[in-house]
């Protein structure tokens, strides 16, 4: 949940005036707002922050807003084509100097999408018949065992070795 400065400056000066009790804090802002839930897990992290910094405002960004220049997105797309091999966003990353969610943003706003290769079993030449003739099979198994497709438990992860 977001809050607002005032209702951090609140937070902030209820702990001192409870004797640095978070938890007392947290009850009696959740008493003065209802429908506003703070844990004292937050008031001490916003203590903490005030402490450090001497302010309850969030930190400022200082990440450069660089996924609208085209030069940079030029630039990260000239190191994908240059990559023969598909490479991970942080080697990517690594290699154009840019951001890794900078790098994704940019890639995705120019249709790359990430994938994975995967090695999969080999299909063999008899596998289509054997599977016709599993069917085959079944087929006449429920036919003469109506409850026998209640019997089996079918799973969607199937690993092969």
């Amino acid at each position: 949940m977001v809050y607002t400065v005032q209702e951090r400056v609140e937070m902030v000066t209820l702990y001192y005036e409870n004797q640095k009790c978070a938890r007392a804090a947290a009850r009696i802002f959740n008493n003065n707002h209802p429908g506003r839930n703070v844990q004292h897990k937050y008031v001490l992290q916003l203590i903490n922050k005030f402490v450090a910094t001497g302010s309850v405002n969030n930190k400022k960004s200082n990440r450069a807003q660089i996924v609208n220049n085209e030069a940079v997105a030029v630039a990260v797309l000239g190191h994908v084509s240059l990559m023969e091999n598909t490479q991970s966003l942080t080697k990517l990353s690594d290699a154009s100097g840019v951001l890794r969610t900078s790098v994704f943003r940019i890639l995705h706003r120019h249709k790359f999408h990430p994938y994975k290769i995967r090695l999969v079993h080999e299909l063999y030449g008899d596998d289509f018949e054997r599977r016709i003739e599993f069917c085959e099979i079944l087929s006449e198994r429920v036919s003469t065992n109506a409850n026998l497709l209640y019997n089996i438990c079918f799973r969607t992860n199937v690993h092969f070795i």
